[in-house]
């Protein structure tokens, strides 16, 4: 058995074509297993949902040479193919990859594994660019992420499928602009007409489940869904950009908010995960509050953080380096998403600085104008206490004015402010 529980098949890329995909690697970075990207259980169009004709073998095997013996390319044999694994399944596309790894260099190609997505080779211009990647990989394992790479020591290509063929399954992505390959993977669609905000209904996933991640239901996750949301209807006492990060920093960390210019009720939110951001659209689209429906939606911009923000009268803000991240490392974000449900009448408050009990926390939330209920302390824990709110809707306006509330009455022990959260029940402990 290999490092990676998989064994040993057929050559890469001019094997046995009968196994289906790419295999598994073995010892270490091994050869592939499975024989490239053949038929699969006999069946030469199972899987692909398209009429293709089936690749020639001897055909395969002469394109295959003709890229052995190319050698216009000066650093072709170089280590410089990284192998990059742990990648988020919503991540897993060559041309998200090659956003992220051309911040260390030129990029050739990209393969994400056909029955591995989680795992992608990519081919750096020179074995400079490669080290570069691992003597940098940190950035990669940025806001909860934790990608790992590493140079392969087996192979210094990514093969190039035969264009038009089976193999040209849209996870192969050529940089060099010598082949035209085919830019989506089978179970992507040819994109729709851009929009400059809202992405089309998402055709893949219930709207109201999405998909089951390895913790739940992750809300409507989907390849046409990136981690901008455009966030429509927000009443004007929550139109600014801190209060719009607490709304939606419940469900995900969120990178930059931008209010547009032109229609105030209206921002455009970076969230730093598209699941993060589909956590968001999942629990707080058409919650009303101050009399209108929150609409969230998929916008087609993929991210707000490619050119510098002009301040235009507070209208946006980056939070990419934010201390306030509820999902900064994967032990925050698996008691998140734990915790994670709609907004309740019932709010967990946390960070209270020393001398303060539940009943000055449920006065200063009485003074900032909203309506408590009740308040109780949170069993065993002296920095914390419950809040009932009077509806659903008056604990989110809550939140979002409230959560990293820090002033000269309430001076926390750190600069983070108080720490408000949806609860469940009174009894529940946090």
């Amino acid at each position: 058995m290999s490092r990676w529980g998989g064994n040993r098949g057929g050559n890469y890329g001019s094997g046995n074509f009968n196994g289906g995909g790419y295999g598994n690697y073995d010892q270490g970075y091994g050869g592939y297993g499975g024989g490239g990207f053949g038929r699969a259980s006999g069946n030469p169009m199972a899987g692909f949902g398209v009429s293709r004709v089936p690749p020639n073998l001897k055909e395969e095997q002469e394109w295959n040479r003709k890229q052995d013996e190319d050698t216009s390319d000066p650093h072709k044999g170089e280590a410089r193919v990284i192998v990059m694994s742990n990648i988020p399944l919503d991540l897993a596309l060559p041309k998200i990859i090659h956003e992220e790894m051309s911040k260390f260099g030129e990029v050739l190609r990209i393969k994400v594994l056909a029955n591995n997505k989680t795992t992608a080779l990519v081919q750096m211009k020179d074995a400079e660019n490669a080290n570069k990647v691992i003597e940098q990989q940190e950035k990669l394992s940025r806001n909860g992420l934790h990608i790992r790479v590493q140079i392969s020591t087996k192979y210094t290509e990514v093969r190039i499928p035969m264009p038009g063929s089976m193999q040209d399954d849209g996870y192969t992505a050529d940089y060099t602009g010598k082949y035209n390959l085919n830019k989506y993977p089978r179970w992507l669609p040819p994109e729709p007409p851009k929009d400059q905000f809202m992405g089309p209904p998402n055709r893949f996933f219930r709207d109201d489940m999405g998909p089951m991640g390895p913790m739940g239901p992750m809300g409507p996750m989907g390849p046409d869904n990136g981690p901008v949301l455009l966030v429509s209807n927000i009443p004007e006492e929550l139109a600014q950009v801190d209060k719009i990060f607490n709304m939606l920093g419940v469900y995900g960390d969120v990178l930059c908010v931008k209010i547009l210019f032109k229609k105030r009720d209206c921002a455009l939110v970076h969230m730093a995960k598209p699941h993060h951001a589909a956590q968001a659209k999942q629990h707080l689209d058409q919650f009303k509050v101050g009399g209108k429906n929150l609409i969230v939606s998929f916008s087609k911009l993929r991210s707000l953080l490619q050119d510098k923000l002009v301040d235009e009268e507070g209208l946006q803000k980056i939070y990419t380096k934010s201390s306030l991240h509820r999902f900064k490392n994967i032990m925050a974000e698996k008691k998140q998403l734990k915790n994670l449900r709609p907004p309740s009448n019932l709010l967990h408050v946390g960070n209270i600085p020393d001398g303060m009990e539940h009943t000055d926390i449920k006065d200063l939330f009485v003074e900032n104008g909203f309506t408590v209920i009740d308040s109780k302390e949170c069993e065993g824990k002296s920095k914390m206490c419950y809040l009932k709110m009077d509806n659903p809707e008056e604990a989110l306006r809550a939140l979002a004015v409230m959560h990293n509330h820090n002033s000269d009455k309430v001076k926390t022990e750190n600069s983070k402010g108080l720490c408000v959260s949806f609860t469940q029940n009174w009894n529940k402990k946090e």
